[in-house]
């Protein structure tokens, strides 16, 4: 936040975290060529914004015209498509070079993480944003509510599918961190105690291959119960710090069990 505005910096981490493992870079490449400031610009000139959103979305990441694996890989009807490509076709100046088809990977990427699919859940997002991205997202946050929950109805409220687990990775990798860091910028406290409990209170994730390798590590197999999604990250930052370089002497876990001995 340094060299950027505030909400350009939420603005790419959303997109980072929608690009799953897959499309991260072309997902951070769309950030910076379909910048914050220039979406809201054409959001506000409209009355359909989840429209214009999906249009400036999909079409700047190079997928208009659709194909209809695309198409249905967002759960897009052949009308709503054909308004998307309508919208697109007098939105097309907003961005000077889209991305193409082939920066995105979409062999063997399941439906749900398509990036068509991830950019509809970009385009709700935008929708509710009309008194700015930032305002939108750290508001549960403020308020004590829960940012998954409350990303799930807005979503559900355009029948766009984004997951439990990935609503609970954009708050953890995004929104709660994006949280503290412009608290500590701007010396808000309220803020601060704000994100440290949303952290503490975030559910766990389902386990992963990571989250279990970690957990065979720590406990022989048994899961570890109730430690949430702070949790799971402290299981992902272990195996990926010690358990797969084999740092086994520089692990606290490793410590206490040769100290129990």
């Amino acid at each position: 936040m340094s060299s950027s505005t505030p909400s350009q910096v939420l603005w790419s981490g959303l997109l980072d975290a929608l690009g799953y493992q897959a499309n991260r870079q072309p997902m951070l490449m769309l950030a910076n060529r379909l910048r914050l400031i220039s979406l809201e610009r054409e959001l506000s000139l409209v009355s359909d914004r989840f429209l214009t959103a999906s249009a400036l979305l999909i079409g700047a990441a190079g997928f208009l015209p659709l194909t209809p694996h695309d198409a249905k890989a967002g759960s897009l009807s052949p009308q709503r498509t054909q308004r998307i490509e309508q919208a697109w076709a007098g939105l097309r100046g907003v961005v000077d070079q889209p991305l193409r088809p082939g920066d995105w990977q979409t062999h063997r990427v399941r439906p749900a993480n398509h990036p068509v699919a991830r950019l509809l859940v970009a385009a709700v997002v935008l929708t509710f944003a009309g008194g700015g991205l930032t305002s939108l997202l750290l508001e549960p946050i403020r308020n004590g509510v829960s940012f998954p929950e409350a990303l799930l109805a807005m979503n559900e409220q355009f029948g766009v599918s984004i997951g439990t687990d990935r609503a609970i990775a954009i708050a953890a990798n995004v929104v709660i961190p994006f949280a503290l860091a412009l608290a500590a910028q701007s010396d808000d406290l309220a803020l601060t105690a704000a994100a440290s409990n949303a952290w503490e209170q975030l559910p766990a994730s389902s386990p992963n291959q990571v989250t279990k390798a970690a957990t065979m590590q720590i406990t022989g197999g048994p899961a570890l119960r109730a430690i949430g999604e702070r949790g799971m990250q402290g299981l992902i930052h272990l195996n990926r710090a010690l358990c797969t370089p084999r740092r086994c002497f520089e692990c606290p876990i490793a410590s206490l069990v040769l100290t129990a001995d």
